[in-house]
């Protein structure tokens, strides 16, 4: 799995502060793929108005991101959509979530990441390509993912 990026329960996100974060670990987690595979790999963020933001455009294009971008309400075509549900499914059962502080929220959101196995997610980012295509036999409707 790639690095991760937690903001702490509670707080907010804003376009510097997904800049300095996130978007920064993406940066360098690209690099390493596109040496380690030697192509270059679409990027997935949807356009949340952070994502959408002319700093995080502009300086994904400086750094020659590549950039898919679509509604910021199509979860259904964002695979992250589907192992944020499944990490929730592993929380609850392996964590009293109701009961947790700030930190044991973060701890748990930390310790599901790390239970994720390599192949799930694996086969959760090469669906990405179905989901669009059947997004446009679709004509936009929503999928069943």
């Amino acid at each position: 799995m790639g690095p991760g990026f937690l903001f702490p329960v509670g707080s907010n996100s804003n376009a510097r502060r997904y800049a300095d974060g996130p978007l920064e670990l993406i940066r360098h987690f690209y690099r390493q793929l596109q040496t380690e595979y030697g192509r270059n790999i679409d990027i997935m963020q949807d356009n949340s108005s952070v994502h959408n933001s002319g700093l995080v455009q502009d300086l994904a294009r400086q750094w020659g991101l590549p950039l898919i971008s679509w509604a910021a309400w199509s979860p259904d075509l964002n695979p992250i959509e589907n192992l944020w549900s499944i990490m929730e499914g592993w929380m609850e059962d392996n964590y009293n979530i109701e009961a947790l502080n700030e930190d044991g929220q973060n701890e748990a959101i930390v310790a599901a990441k790390d239970a994720m196995p390599a192949d799930l997610l694996k086969s959760l980012s090469l669906s990405a390509r179905d989901r669009l295509q059947l997004c446009i036999e679709k004509e936009g409707w929503p999928l069943d993912y």
